[in-house]
């Protein structure tokens, strides 16, 4: 078959599928007049290029990927199979590490021959870094136990050329950047917004590639559910969005961001919780958040007709019974107007010991300030009303409560 265009097509990495679902990876470049010639068999191993001396060099390293890989393979199986035979062991391990060596030497022959080519770009961006030992004193003891970690990290993009927007056309990047911020970086809001910065900046002055980050990474931690990335997503906004660099964004999608990152904002983690100020509680008497000063508040946005809550209700009133005598309370903000309701269902689930407040009128504004449009939602609070735990599930509490009263234990004996 024969593809063609009056307009060329964006460089990168593009695959051919075939109907038996068999595929094919090869490079578009500036050059895009060349021609492949397969057998739909096998296609990797009998293709041949013409007219690309680009795309010749990433078959060649593609063919001898698959080759290593399956000799690979077999050897591994035999690893498995010698377990408890150790020079059969030692052998098929030799044998391996030398075949990696080959590999990585045909590799290097094809960056070298190819410099500065999306084939070569692409070839050093599949390589892990190296990682040297540790430094050790004279006597042979590691001067620093995080050295490797550190290392690895700040130099794990390094065989990666950002301001070449090719290589967002590639599959694995994507891949490798969700790994590094799930496994590599420290799970710091923090942390993690400093290591999206420096990545940014990898970038330079290629605008497509920072978007490409930018917006990824935006969306990677909308859709995170670790608790506390909301203030990474608030720090992206308001570092790159709210401030002009992402020139990209129109006023609808600003609009709706800032919409979004205000209802996070008053909420953060480690920010101070808005008080909730001349409640109604279900004694007809009155109160306020900022009344309660346990070393933890559980603060809970729920409604008895929502069905997640008739179960989730019970089993936190079971955790406060367990934790109230290390000085626990509950806060527990009725979200509707129907009071008969809401009294019966404290007074059938012995609800009695929490302050259970109402806002009738809707003068506090919980919604936007808690972020409440969906229930139950829960925070946690410290005795200085900082939000320590936001939007926590149920069965995560009990293993945080107690975390937490053990540190507070463990600061009392300092």
């Amino acid at each position: 078959f024969e593809f063609k265009g009056e307009k060329a097509l964006e460089q990168g990495l593009y695959m051919l599928i075939l109907e038996n679902k068999t595929f094919l990876d090869f490079p578009i470049t500036e050059d895009q007049d060349f021609a492949m010639l397969t057998d739909s068999a096998f296609l990797v191993m009998n293709l041949k290029i013409k007219g690309s001396k680009e795309n010749a060099a990433f078959s060649d390293f593609q063919k001898n990927m698959t080759y290593s890989q399956k000799v690979s393979a077999g050897l591994r199986q035999r690893l498995t199979a010698n377990k408890n035979n150790p020079d059969s062991l030692k052998i098929i391990n030799d044998k391996l590490q030398a075949m990696k060596k080959d590999l990585d030497k045909f590799n290097a022959k094809i960056i070298k021959e190819n410099p500065n080519t999306f084939t070569a770009k692409f070839i050093k961006a599949t390589q892990e870094i190296e990682v040297p030992n540790p430094p050790k004193d004279a006597k042979g003891n590691i001067k620093d136990s995080l050295f490797q970690y550190l290392y690895y990290k700040n130099h794990y993009f390094d065989n990666i050329d950002f301001t070449d927007e090719r290589l967002m056309r590639m599959p694995f990047l994507q891949m490798k950047i969700d790994n590094f911020f799930n496994k590599v970086v420290i799970q710091i809001p923090d942390s993690i917004l400093k290591e999206i910065d420096a990545l940014i900046l990898r970038a330079g002055n290629n605008l497509k590639m920072r978007r490409f980050l930018t917006a990824g990474l935006l969306n990677f931690y909308e859709k995170n559910k670790y608790m506390g990335m909301e203030n990474v997503v608030v720090g992206i906004a308001d570092a790159y969005y709210f401030s002009g660099k992402a020139s990209w964004a129109d006023t609808t999608f600003l609009r709706k961001l800032k919409d979004r990152v205000d209802k996070m904002r008053p909420n953060l983690m480690g920010k101070v919780g808005p008080d909730l100020q001349r409640l109604e509680t279900n004694t007809g008497e009155w109160a306020s958040l900022s009344m309660l000063n346990t070393d933890a508040i559980v603060l809970v946005f729920w409604e008895p007709n929502c069905n997640h809550c008739q179960k989730v209700i019970p089993k936190l009133h079971q955790l406060y019974s367990k934790y109230k005598d290390k000085s626990l309370s509950v806060f527990a903000f009725y979200t509707q107007s129907d009071t008969l309701e809401w009294k019966r269902f404290i007074e059938q689930h012995d609800l009695t010991d929490w302050v259970n407040v109402y806002d009738r009128h809707n003068f506090t504004n919980f919604r936007n300030l808690y972020d409440v449009f969906t229930t139950p939602t829960i925070y946690i609070l410290d005795k200085k009303r900082s939000i320590i735990a936001r939007k926590i599930d149920v069965e995560a509490i009990d293993k945080f409560l107690t975390h937490y009263f053990d540190e507070l234990k463990k600061n009392d004996l300092r």
